[in-house]
Parts: structure tokens; sequence; C-alpha cells
């Protein structure tokens, strides 16, 4: 979402508020959430993937002790996803692929850098009973057909 960069990096500067504030960061992915809902109402007919939606900023947040009992999440005005496809991988291979991108703000290296956060959040989405894809020995092409495969097996099953 185009509209949110200016305010995320506004939030990654460190004498703007504090830049460990998780509870600030949650609300500010939860707005951009519901800020996206226009433009994706306007691309269904389209089809539509989106990487980093609701779940992860519930199961990241709650990772890092944000208190979510004032958001009925069930109530939210946001359209929710069909199929949900949780790709992970190995410590090893995160942090190969962590320094092999070209720049991420200090907050989120700071998320991937604390291994047992991530390991945790990786627990809590399996724990969600979305399918998993283990893309620590995949290239890029094969964890589109995973993904292809699986949603062949959800349209298959409707």
């Amino acid at each position: 979402v185009t509209i949110s960069y200016p305010l995320k990096n506004c939030l990654d500067k460190p004498d703007h508020l504090k830049l460990r504030d998780s509870a600030t960061r949650f609300h500010y992915y939860l707005a951009a959430v519901m800020g996206v809902q226009p433009t994706l109402m306007n691309m269904l007919d389209k089809g539509v993937v989106i990487d980093r939606y609701i779940d992860s900023t519930i199961v990241m947040h709650k990772e890092l002790g944000v208190s979510m009992g004032h958001v009925v999440l069930c109530s939210l005005p946001i359209l929710r996803p069909s199929l949900t496809i949780v790709l992970t991988a190995d410590r090893s291979i995160r942090a190969e692929r962590r320094q092999s991108r070209p720049e991420e703000t200090r907050y989120d290296a700071w998320i991937e850098q604390t291994l047992d956060l991530t390991d945790r959040a990786q627990l809590r989405y399996a724990a969600l009973g979305h399918p998993v894809v283990d893309t620590s020995a995949l290239t890029i092409p094969q964890v589109y057909d995973q993904a292809l495969r699986i949603l062949d097996e959800v349209r298959t099953r409707v």
C-alpha cells in the first residue's frame, strides 16, 4: 500500500515514537489493513494475493506481547482471506535471506533477528490450521508450484 510508506518511514525514525513500541506498530499495521479495503474490493474480480495481511499482523504482535483485548478482531470491517498459506523456513535460511535483502527497517530487522520470537510465531501460525509450506529447500518457482497445488486442492473440495 503506497499510501502507508511515508507513515512507516516516519515510524522508523528513532527520534519519533519509541522504535520498539509494539502497540503503536500493531495499530499502524491494523490501520493499514483497514485502509486497503477499498482497493481490495475493486480488485476482487481479478483475484488478489497479499503478503502480510491480517493474520501476520495479529500473530507477530501477539508474540511481541501486544494486548489486543480492546480490538474485536472478528468485527473489523475487512475482507477475510478465502485461503491463507503460511510460508516458513529454518532459522539459518531466514538469516541467509535476511542478509541478502537490499534494505529493511531497523524494527523489522530487530524482529527477524529475535529468533525465538519468529519460531514462536511460526508455531502460532501452525496452530491456526492454515496450510504450511516449508520454503527452506525450495526455489521461488517451487514455492509457487506448492501454493498452486494447495489452491487447486481447496478448489476441488468446494
